[in-house]
């Protein structure tokens, strides 16, 4: 294969998710960033010195040449109309999650992107990584037998007790909150492993829903918060294939708890935490001592910008790109479809649908040339 061309990239957003991703996006040889934007100009004049790049304007992203593919990583209020404004200029978008602020705004993007034969991708990408990919493997070589059930938990503690600014942080404003922040995760690695969800139950809450500034050190202190999101939530999920499944999320805790478990005839996968690229897949057997599996794929250390880059292969590839925007839709609606059946007291059955992504060949783990396995479609 001939060296390809790689995609010039915008990225729109500067804030603390820009780190990670402009660590990661060097390694891609597909990818060329040129540009940031920012409302905050000194944030994007910063990040611009920093990563060796030129500051634009959103406006003149979308007019550059040089720039075929948008990376969102705004917060998520801000992801339609940056995303919409995008797809009409005629460029690629891969946004962080949520992929809109409502279901229905998802729904008019992932129809205009294919309106106008444009990729639209979304976060999360850590399903991509070495232990979702390895889990998936060792699935569909029926080392847990038939899979039957599964089960996911994450507790955090989102409350203002820090020090940065927090009256307008998105973890308290709508589709912000943790069953919307963290879902796609859990919901990205069970689909890539078990395919999509047909059905969901499920009650949610918005627990303490006025909330002081504890922190002296935080320039709110001794306001109160609002918050205006879900942030405890419980619900069950029937797959297409036959699989029940169970999950939490609550925002009401401490550090971090993180549970994943698929359950089989033969065995139990219990996972690590899907926020993570690299976590232990354990195979647990009747008789048996809990088993540590070696992963058989790479990426294994934090490696936000895989999936944007899988995505830039595709483009190039013309095929069907892995971390696409219809299994951000699907996560989006099981959550959102939760919520309705928590008003409702009914069972919610979704309308869209997502395939199970291609999965990545095994055996590249390691060195420059891991690279290779997102050239395969």
């Amino acid at each position: 294969m001939k060296h390809t061309t790689p995609v010039g990239v915008g990225i729109v957003g500067c804030g603390d998710i820009s780190a990670w991703y402009l660590k990661n996006l060097p390694a891609f040889s597909i990818l060329n960033v040129v540009a940031c934007c920012d409302l905050n100009e000194a944030l994007a004049q910063a990040c611009a010195a920093e990563h060796g790049l030129r500051v634009m304007t959103f406006e003149e992203m979308l007019k550059s040449d040089e720039i075929e593919l948008i990376l969102n990583i705004t917060p998520p209020s801000a992801h339609y109309p940056l995303n919409r404004a995008a797809l009409m200029a005629g460029k690629h978008v891969y946004t962080e999650k949520v992929l809109a602020d409502s279901l229905e705004k998802a729904e008019e993007l992932v129809a205009l992107a294919k309106e106008k034969n444009l990729y639209l991708g979304c976060a999360p990408d850590s399903f991509l990584g070495g232990s979702f990919q390895t889990a998936r493997q060792v699935v569909e070589a029926g080392l847990i037998g038939e899979p039957y059930a599964c089960r996911a938990l994450v507790v955090r503690g989102y409350k203002p007790t820090g020090e940065k600014p927090l009256q307008n942080a998105f973890i308290f404003q709508p589709m912000g909150g943790i069953p919307f922040d963290m879902s796609g995760y859990y919901l990205h690695a069970l689909v890539n492993i078990l395919g999509p969800v047909e059905k969901v139950c499920g009650f949610a809450q918005t627990r303490q829903a006025t909330r002081r500034v504890v922190n002296p050190r935080n320039a709110d202190f001794g306001s109160d918060i609002t918050v205006r999101t879900e942030n405890n939530m419980a619900g069950s999920l029937q797959f297409k294939n036959g699989v029940l499944g169970s999950i939490v999320f609550a925002a009401e805790g401490f550090g971090e708890t993180s549970e994943l478990y698929i359950y089989g005839t033969e065995g139990v996968l219990k996972l690590g935490n899907p926020n993570q690229y690299g976590e232990p897949c354990v195979l647990l057997r009747e008789n048996c001592e809990p088993c540590t599996l070696p992963l058989t794929h790479g990426y294994i250390t934090e490696f936000r910008g895989l999936g944007m880059a899988e995505m830039a292969w595709a483009l190039r590839q013309g095929r069907p790109a892995r971390a696409d925007a219809q299994l951000g839709l699907h996560a989006l609606e099981v959550i959102t479809g939760m919520v309705e059946s928590s008003e409702s007291g009914q069972t919610y059955t979704l309308r869209n649908s997502a395939e199970k992504p291609a999965a990545f060949l095994s055996g590249h783990v390691d060195g420059t040339a891991q690279e290779y396995v997102l050239t395969q479609g």
